[in-house]
């Protein structure tokens, strides 16, 4: 009985200590966050926020250049190293190289599964072909997607429309989201939105993991403030 009680004290005692570290744990943190506000915040002037907020620090583009000259150019930088692997993850790889930051997985594998059978290696052409399928395939994909969501035909979606298929697609957009990036790209915020436009929304959400410029120019600020080597890496 006594050794029970003593291991009932034992982890009575155990608990406690952990709660107490916890709690310090949180404390901790939050100055941490309230530190960090005061040491970086006055550093960033008025006219530098305005400069994030147009995205004039930096941004992602609404479109990527996915030109045959910007393809072989892609190879040629990859194939310097030697052979170009047709493996799935360097495949992978490719399609970042060429610009496609955010990869559609359910795409690529279709392309492995039909496709690449049989290949080992990419040649010149076999990279062509295959940068050229995942660009026609995922199209295909966006444009079924639209059309979906198009149910008047009109060629147009609206606000609503937009935010509902990017919830189907498991896109959660936050809180205004939806029509500072219609402004963005349609130049306002209650226009509607050709198929064009939702390739380039469609685009920067994936691209940006769904931040606005707004939002994105202001970690951009951030970053340029604390990131002070030169080599795009902190540690």
């Amino acid at each position: 009985r006594r050794t029970e009680a003593a291991r009932q004290c034992q982890r009575v005692a155990r608990a406690f200590l952990a709660g107490v570290l916890l709690v310090q744990l949180h404390q901790e943190a939050m100055w941490a966050s309230e530190e960090a506000k005061r040491v970086y915040a006055p550093t960033i002037s008025a006219e530098e926020a305005d400069l994030a907020d147009q995205g004039a620090l930096g941004s992602i583009t609404a479109t990527i250049d996915f030109d045959d000259e910007h393809t072989l150019a892609a190879f040629k930088k990859m194939a310097a190293y030697g052979e170009i692997s047709a493996e799935p993850a360097n495949l992978l790889r490719v399609l970042k190289m060429v610009g496609h930051q955010n990869v559609n997985a359910e795409v690529l594998d279709m392309i492995v599964k039909e496709e690449m059978c049989g290949r080992s290696f990419l040649d010149e052409e076999d990279f062509m072909n295959f940068v050229n399928s995942y660009e026609t395939r995922r199209q295909a994909l966006l444009e079924e997607q639209f059309r979906t969501s198009d149910l008047d035909g009109s060629g147009l979606i609206d606000a609503e429309e937009l935010e509902g298929l990017l919830r189907r697609l498991g896109i959660t957009p936050g809180t205004g989201v939806v029509p500072e990036l219609i402004q963005e790209v349609c130049g306002q915020k209650g226009a509607e939105v050709s198929f064009e436009n939702y390739v380039k929304i469609h685009t920067i959400l994936h691209e940006r993991s769904g931040f606005t410029r707004r939002e994105y120019g202001r970690l951009r600020l951030f970053w340029i403030k604390v990131e002070t080597s030169g080599t795009g890496l902190m540690n």
